[in-house]
């Protein structure tokens, strides 16, 4: 824990170039996080819980024995990003099956003792709200991510609005801003891919400048095309689009008391210790300096572009970064 009371976790979706290759099981996973002296982990469900969505109780079990005997805990678990096509390729879940899947999805954390589960922004509001009670009743927090390209400015169209937050006024309900959707300049590595995926540098500082004045991708992608560029420029800018949000993290002092979890999302940790395109120190300022004291968990979003697996080592980088933030 910092001086500020935050606490630190590690999401094992940083470590998906480790995962995915066969070379490190699960359990190999927590240990590894645990080693970077994090007190917490987070599991994406639909990756890291097998069998998903029919995991079962005792497989459950035994994943939380395995986060016991690395002395750490679970600080949330996450699934709402893929309700829509995990379950049913190419469908929209119904309401009432949407609603089933998230009280399935909190009955799991609440199997893992884990206090918060995450849904993504596309989650309309009448269905989370629907699954308070049971969250009430198991003890488990919703928080709803604000991830690129949403802030809590623009979550409106959901129906999430600070308002909104401060009339539900609930503890178990509240938000999980994801430090993607606060960059001070696109990512860099980001860029390279864009470049790599054959789009030449005017067309990139296009899209830099469209993603700057808060253009819509259907928009961007629509003066793209008329600029004459191909449709693997458009695949690019909405890459860019996707995960970077240019949000000045002061949006986020109002919003402290309905925080529930961090994302700390980062694309690269250079030599000198530093996020090229994220300003942690104020990111983490705004959080600490109103009050939050819950957990900031580790996300390295860099092994989409990465060639060879290098998460173990990147996620060390950023939790001192964040520890130098807070300590001082």
């Amino acid at each position: 824990m910092s001086k500020t009371g935050i606490k630190m976790a590690v999401a094992l979706f940083s470590f998906m170039h480790e995962f995915r290759s066969g070379a490190y099981a699960l359990e190999e996973l927590v240990a590894r996080a645990a080693e970077t002296g994090a007190q917490a982990v987070e599991f994406l469900n639909p990756t890291h819980f097998p069998n998903w969505p029919h995991t079962t109780a005792g497989e459950l079990e035994r994943i939380r024995k395995v986060v016991e005997k690395e002395g750490l805990t679970v600080s949330c678990s996450g699934c709402g990003a893929y309700m829509d096509t995990a379950i049913k390729t190419g469908e929209t879940l119904t309401e009432d099956e949407q609603v089933a899947y998230l009280k399935r999805e909190l009955r799991f954390a609440h199997e893992l003792a884990c206090p918060v589960m995450v849904v993504g922004p596309n989650i309309p509001l009448e269905v989370e709200l629907a699954c308070l009670p049971v969250a009430e009743e198991l003890g488990v927090k919703i928080g709803v991510e604000i991830h690129a390209p949403y802030s809590i400015d623009y979550m409106g169209e959901y129906g999430l609005t600070l308002a909104k937050l401060q009339e539900i006024d609930s503890p178990y309900f509240g938000i999980v801003p994801d430090a993607g959707a606060f960059v001070d300049r696109m990512p860099q590595r980001l860029l390279d891919k864009c470049v790599g995926m054959g789009m030449p540098a005017g067309a990139i500082d296009a899209g830099e400048d469209y993603l700057s004045a808060g253009l819509s991708l259907a928009w961007m992608k629509q003066l793209l095309a008329g600029m004459g560029a191909p449709e693997i420029f458009e695949d690019a800018v909405e890459l860019l689009y996707l995960t970077s949000s240019l949000e000045d993290p002061k949006v986020l002092a109002p919003c402290v008391p309905h925080i529930v979890n961090v994302h700390g999302k980062f694309w690269d940790i250079t030599g000198n210790g530093e996020e090229p395109s994220i300003a942690y120190d104020e990111f983490l300022g705004v959080l600490a300096g109103n009050g939050y004291e819950g957990y900031v968990c580790s996300e390295y979003e860099g092994w989409l572009v990465d060639t060879e697996p290098r998460g173990f080592e990147m996620v060390a980088r950023h939790l001192a970064l964040m520890r130098s933030c807070l300590d001082g």
